[in-house]
């Protein structure tokens, strides 16, 4: 098990006018190549709010973004946030931290959004869970798990080299979540530079807007065909599939053709 000085470290934030410099001309590079990656993000539900939401950000120390599956808020927004500071010319005093409640979720999150920067996991984008880690002095925007923030913040001087913490899935309303948004709640005015923004499906909305006393975006998802297949419907599928494939391989004689529709079923079912 890793010690509390890995649970503890730090991603230097740096005031570096030369870094900022770079990562903003970086930034415009990336963006004014039009890949297919960044099309993709455009036509996410929630780019509709990019700038709404950056807006928001910027004014108010917290803000809630209600949205529901497939809106996209989860991979862009921290994003948008890091494109907002390097068009700033602040991108160097960046840190953006985004809470997951499961391990799983926050490296898969983070793999997405480097591919979706077209860089290499570790890089600017990284990520930390217990035992598991990948992030280095170049990382701006680190996806955790809840336990993680909670153990990063017994250092009292975390919280000041952090730009943005991002709680997601706050609805689910965890016993860590819950500890943690009241926690920061109490050392938010303390550190006025700090945003926290919170990530909810469209549950319980009214009930962080009102103990935050924070502004609330709502962004719509995106709907994806669902087809239902019934277990006795995909043993047949299944039985068909290994049926044609047998008989493509045999030179589809009917004596062989029913040996294999027989023994197709029969694996199916052992299955």
């Amino acid at each position: 098990e890793r010690d509390d000085n890995e649970f503890l470290s730090e991603t230097p934030r740096t005031v570096d006018s030369a870094l900022s410099a770079d990562m903003e001309r970086q930034e415009s590079q990336r963006r004014a190549r039009r890949d297919s990656r960044l099309v993709a993000r455009e036509s996410l539900p929630i780019f509709q709010a990019r700038e709404a939401l950056l807006a928001a950000s910027r004014e108010a120390q917290t803000i809630l973004v209600s949205g529901d599956t497939g809106s996209g808020k989860t991979t862009q927004l921290p994003q948008y946030l890091l494109e907002d500071m390097c068009d700033r010319g602040c991108g160097s005093e960046a840190f953006i931290v985004v809470t997951q409640p499961r391990r799983i979720a926050a490296f898969s999150v983070a793999e997405r959004v480097a591919y979706e920067r077209s860089e290499s996991l570790g890089e600017m984008v990284g990520f930390q869970v217990r035992l598991r880690s990948r992030f280095g002095p170049k990382t701006r925007v680190l996806y955790c798990t809840t336990g993680i923030l909670l153990r990063k913040l017994q250092n009292p001087a975390f919280l000041g080299r952090v730009s943005h913490v991002v709680l997601d899935e706050v609805h689910e309303r965890a016993v860590d979540t819950d500890f943690l948004m009241t926690l920061l709640k109490q050392q938010l005015p303390a550190h006025p530079k700090v945003r926290l923004v919170l990530m909810s499906a469209t549950a319980q909305e009214d009930v962080f807007s009102q103990y935050f006393a924070c502004p609330v975006f709502s962004v719509s998802g995106r709907m994806f065909p669902v087809e239902l297949h019934y277990l006795p419907k995909v043993h047949q599928l299944i039985a068909s599939a290994q049926l044609g494939s047998s008989g493509s391989g045999s030179g589809g004689s009917g004596n062989s053709s029913g040996s294999g529709s027989s023994s197709g079923r029969g694996r199916s079912a052992g299955r």
